[in-house]
């Protein structure tokens, strides 16, 4: 038995009964066959390597080694087979997504260019496609944990690869060789998710997997100082403050030991150009607007001015923070700019770099030709306030529900695993004011698994609690 099973066969969780109690302590909505029973393991083992290839990034290590196009046929497939066709019209996040996906569509005939977008929502469809996998194939409480732990070791194989073979974009640590984390930003974030869940793996197992997570996450929280991202680091610590809001008396212990024990350990092997990076006119009257910056190449950043430049002699008399913040301002601006002048339909999905170069040369400016680094105004300027609307809703319904499992479900496992989703879920959340994750990764998965666990504690609570109460009541009457 594994330590993941051995947790979820704690006496809390037990049930005395029948084969139904069974069925209850895993949360199955209903009774199923064996045949059914058997497809849902096959593809739930299918989704699992699939999230694993999905968070660690390694197919984009090896050009040839298309996994997703292999795995993501077998998943609709199982769809098909399980009848879950229809899943993701059953919670209410879950058809406020649907309703941004079609947004993104009708936002395509309006789009500065419609090609391009048209190949955004090709990835719109596939992120609410995985969205549909999760919700079909996690729906126990068992599942859920398995699956968590599987996306916290995929992040702890992005540290490890990191370290083996780094991206070192002007001295900061990447991903060496992926196309989206060798952005040391991308990066941070991935690696801050993927922390939360290695710790929740930590808690909640024993013997090598608990082991295996517990050694990770030092390794973790050391590849987010070294990729010297403030953003991330910014993210971070917005999620020890929930974090130490919500725990208790010793795991604050813990986690101010540890925060403690890592600033100090940082002091001393940080590289000097990431401790600059971090401390740069901190507290300075403009310390606080670096936080902003979210480069992709630290020194490209830097050329920006009110005409979309920045000249060679204030450069010169600039750090590489300061730069890097003046970018950073000048595309939040630029991408306010757009939403107002597009507030309906916005320049198109994933048109904001063309449109925005275009409305400069308009007034004779040089064109920016960076993302917006903003996960809302990516998508206020280019879907328009209603694709803003749209996702904020999905976003903030997906969060919903978590406090309330946190704090009043019956058993401490639930309630630890709302805890630490609930923290993870806002470093996202907070993280996306610094990043352009729009229409996939990070926030499509969160949304999936937070409706998944949400379900399943649900439908747990439901069968396990009248079972436990009912002698009480017996014996009252």
């Amino acid at each position: 038995m594994s330590s993941i099973d051995s947790t979820w066969n704690a006496p809390e969780f037990a049930v005395s009964g029948s084969t139904a109690s069974s069925a209850i302590i895993a949360g199955e909505s209903l009774p199923r066959t064996a045949r059914e029973t058997q497809l849902h393991r096959v593809f739930y083992n299918v989704l699992l390597v699939y999230l694993f290839m999905y968070i660690s990034r390694l197919p984009e290590l090896v050009s040839w080694f298309r996994i997703g196009l292999i795995l993501q046929p077998i998943l609709l497939i199982g769809l098909l087979m399980t009848n879950e066709l229809t899943v993701i019209t059953r919670s209410r996040t879950t058809r406020w997504l649907l309703a941004f996906s079609i947004w993104i569509g009708l936002c395509i005939p309006f789009s500065f260019w419609p090609g391009g977008s048209f190949l955004v929502f090709t990835k719109v469809l596939q992120s609410l496609l995985l969205v549909a996998f999760i919700l079909a194939f996690i729906r126990t409480l068992r599942e859920v944990a398995r699956a968590f732990t599987v996306v916290g070791l995929a992040a702890g194989v992005i540290t490890v690869v990191s370290f083996i073979s780094s991206s070192d974009v002007a001295n900061r640590q990447g991903m060496g060789g992926s196309a989206s984390l060798a952005d040391p930003n991308f990066y941070a974030l991935y690696l801050l998710v993927g922390t939360g869940f290695l710790c929740l793996t930590a808690v909640q197992n024993r013997g090598f997997v608990r082991f295996l997570a517990l050694a990770l996450v030092p390794i973790s929280l050391a590849g987010i100082l070294r990729s010297g991202s403030r953003a991330g680091l910014l993210t971070l610590v917005a999620g020890v403050i929930i974090f130490l809001i919500y725990a208790s008396r010793k795991q604050r212990t813990i986690v101010v030991s540890a925060c403690a024990i890592g600033l100090l350990v940082g002091l001393v092997f940080l590289p000097e150009s990431i401790k600059t990076r971090f401390s740069s006119h901190w507290l300075s009257s403009r310390g606080f607007s670096t936080l902003f910056s979210d480069s992709r190449a630290a020194g490209n950043e830097a050329e920006f001015e009110a005409n979309g430049d920045v000249s060679a002699e204030q450069t010169s008399d600039m750090t590489t923070g300061q730069a890097s913040s003046e970018a950073r301002l000048y595309l939040l601006r630029r991408s306010l700019i757009l939403t107002a002048k597009n507030p309906i339909f916005g320049v198109g999905p994933g048109q904001f770099m063309e449109a925005e170069a275009a409305d400069a040369a308009k007034s004779g400016a040089r064109g920016a030709w960076h993302y917006t680094h903003n996960t809302y105004t990516q998508i206020s300027s280019e879907c328009g306030i209603p694709g803003l609307v749209l996702f904020t809703g999905t976003l903030f319904l997906g969060y919903a529900g978590l406090s309330s499992l946190r704090r009043h479900a019956p058993t401490k496992n639930i309630r630890q695993m709302a805890f630490f989703l609930q923290t993870t879920y806002f470093m996202l959340i907070v993280g996306a004011f610094f990043l352009s994750l729009g229409y996939g990764g990070l926030p499509i998965v969160m949304i999936g698994f937070s409706e998944a666990f949400k379900r399943a504690a649900r439908r747990h609570i439901k069968r396990t609690v009248p079972q436990i109460t009912q002698p009480e009541l017996g014996l009252a009457v």
